[in-house]
């Protein structure tokens, strides 16, 4: 992009990283998923995704031309950190619940969570409401309003708590 550039040009790469970073998400809430659902180590699926599944669009076709391909950079961190700091991440979850939600039951809403939790602690450089409205995204994709409302209040208690 050069420095003149103006309008949606100037836009374009800035959204297209956004966008990549929504789909890396939204891939690592996935394989968390899996982890959680399968009980298989999580860097195997991590790995299997990397080389696998990243590159792919939503109909299983490679590299369609309106499907965004996932920041694996990014994707690699989530899940990677995941694996590595469950037991802070678990603890900052029960924490931020405001009654005790069995979220064992839904194992989809505990990996968002998983996911969100542990960028809002490693991510600091990334400002807290992206990552948010990207999470909140992706629980809009697979839930109703209620559960969307639950990973809103569950992160914003742990964003406040783990960013002061």
């Amino acid at each position: 992009m050069t420095a003149n550039m103006t309008g949606e040009a100037a836009k374009k790469p800035y959204d297209a990283r956004n966008l990549q970073n929504a789909a890396a998400r939204l891939k690592a809430a996935q394989a968390v998923f899996e982890h959680f659902h399968t009980q298989k180590p999580l860097n195997e699926i991590a790995k299997y995704y990397i080389e696998n599944r990243l590159d792919m669009t939503s109909d299983g076709t490679p590299d369609g031309e309106d499907m965004v391909v996932a920041n694996k950079a990014l994707f690699a961190k989530i899940t990677s950190g995941v694996d590595a700091r469950t037991e802070d991440v678990q603890s900052l979850i029960v924490g931020a619940q405001s009654k005790q939600n069995n979220l064992d039951k839904e194992p989809l809403l505990k990996a968002i969570l998983f996911c969100a939790t542990f960028e809002l602690l490693a991510h600091v450089e990334i400002d807290a409401p992206i990552i948010l409205n990207d999470y909140l995204n992706v629980t809009h994709s697979f839930f109703e309003q209620g559960e969307v409302n639950l990973v809103n209040g569950i992160l914003v208690k742990i964003s406040k708590t783990a960013r002061d």
